[in-house]
């Protein structure tokens, strides 16, 4: 190393070039392939470098020209590149925004091309304005080299009638139509080794049934389209090994989930819409929110929407009740109005909870015909619960009784940070809006520190 040092550094010298091959290749593969190609003219070595790269990245952005030009001059670039790239192809990724049906006539032929190379990555995502439907060539659904799928663009997605993806390990499906999901029940039974599923977006018909049956499926993050509340839609969830759960729908959707036995984390953001539709449902919501608290009863971390609360505090004598525990839960995260109503069930949650070790709040606009105030009583001893968050604190009394019955409980709380909500927030707000803050903060943190408290080492911060 020393004598690397005392080599004087010449202003000639390529050190770039004398990477290892595989080196500059991963270097070139975070670069759209239009600069990779340019690469060419910087010496010899470099004429043909990009003929070899196995990433191919197509970003429509990266090409200065207007209108129908622009359009022909990328398709013919993307074209020209996979006749010319002569290696097999381990990623590519298709970035396109513009409007414009002539891609759709080339996207297959360029699938094609790359799963005959041996594809194992495929990424198209399409920002689209105009309706247009997709047929996915039967290749690209039998491939035995794919590992991973990206499809996000706004459109009608055809399927073959037969599928088998081997070794497909993540699957993305993003803004499109389905008219049959069985199709797509047949596409997710086609992966057996899928560990990675996400649906956004994703329109599906009344009254269909869509199923994920999938045995090794760790993470899934689902949202589908929400177009209709009024219309019902049925998801069933068989998957003993997952581990991440992500779904944010309306509540009018009916979720069946069988086997969540090996569930860490959960993050549900589910909102009962707006309007009329919802008068006469708070039964069925009740009924929808009851079957994510049985399934969520081991899990680590949690995250909750503040309709979700909303709709638990239907409960009678939430805290009495014969609901799940969660001996597990050690992160808990809600977004929350501090009401009459939520704060039972922010109780509930908290004496489910005995090893809870974390906790976060948002608080969220308070609701002027039901902000009146609540008793906590009774006693819950949170023996593990270290840290507190709030963020978005109105000053209100219902977050100060909340706050007050929380120090009397919890008995090794550490450090407790609260974030008071910008000046247009505040109830108090003048033309000035800053000095309100600042009262607000003062007035409150002043009630905050005066709580008794059972922990001798807490650490009170106010921002």
């Amino acid at each position: 190393m020393e004598e690397m040092r005392n080599v004087p550094f010449s202003n000639n010298q390529d050190r770039l070039s004398n990477l290892p091959e595989s080196l500059i290749h991963h270097i070139l593969s975070f670069l759209d392939m239009k600069y990779v190609v340019q690469t060419s003219i910087l010496s010899r070595k470099w004429r043909y470098t990009w003929t070899t790269v196995s990433t191919l990245v197509f970003e429509s952005d990266a090409f200065n020209d207007s209108g129908e030009k622009k359009v022909q001059s990328f398709m013919r670039f993307v074209t020209s590149i996979l006749m010319l790239n002569i290696s097999d192809i381990d990623k590519f990724d298709l970035y396109y925004s513009w409007d414009s049906d002539k891609i759709a006539k080339h996207l297959n032929t360029w699938i094609l091309a790359v799963v005959k190379r041996k594809v194992q990555e495929l990424n198209i995502q399409i920002e689209y304005s105009i309706a247009w439907t997709m047929r996915l060539p039967h290749c690209l659904v039998t491939s035995e080299s794919l590992t991973r799928l990206l499809l996000d663009f706004p459109g009608s997605l055809v399927l073959p009638d037969s599928m088998n993806l081997p070794r497909l390990k993540s699957l993305y499906l993003g803004a499109l139509e389905i008219d049959d999901i069985k199709c797509v029940n047949k596409l997710l039974s086609s992966c057996p080794v899928l560990e990675s599923l996400v649906i956004k977006e994703f329109c599906v018909r009344a009254g269909h049934e869509l199923r994920v049956n999938i045995c090794k499926l760790k993470d899934l993050d689902i949202c589908p389209c929400h177009c209709g509340e009024s219309a019902l839609r049925i998801i069933k969830l068989c998957t003993p090994n997952l581990t991440s759960f992500t779904c944010e729908d309306y509540m009018i959707n009916e979720y069946c989930l069988e086997n969540l036995s090996s569930l860490a984390t959960a993050n549900v953001q589910m909102t009962k819409g707006v309007g009329d539709t919802n008068i006469g449902k708070e039964d069925l919501f009740l009924k929808r929110i009851l079957v994510f608290l049985m399934a969520f009863q081991n899990v680590n971390e949690l995250t909750l929407s503040s309709d979700f609360l909303q709709v638990l505090s239907e409960v009678p004598s939430l805290i009495e009740c014969q609901l799940p525990q969660f001996r597990n839960l050690r992160y808990l995260k809600l977004d929350m109005r501090f009401i009459r109503c939520c704060l039972f069930p922010l109780a509930y949650l908290l004496t489910s909870s005995p090893c809870m070790e974390s906790l976060f709040i948002t608080s969220k606009e308070l609701d002027s015909e039901d902000d009146g105030e609540v008793v906590l009583s009774g006693s819950c001893i949170l023996s593990h619960l270290k840290y507190i968050e709030m963020r978005e604190v109105k000053g209100c009394n219902n977050e100060l009784i909340f706050l007050e019955f929380v120090l009397k409980n919890a008995i090794v709380l550490e450090e407790m940070v609260l974030y008071f909500c910008d000046a247009g927030s505040s109830p108090s707000t003048n033309t000035r809006g800053v000095p309100d803050k600042l009262n607000v903060m003062k007035k409150f943190s002043e009630k905050v520190k005066a709580l008794p408290r059972v922990s001798s080492s807490l650490i009170m911060l106010f921002c």
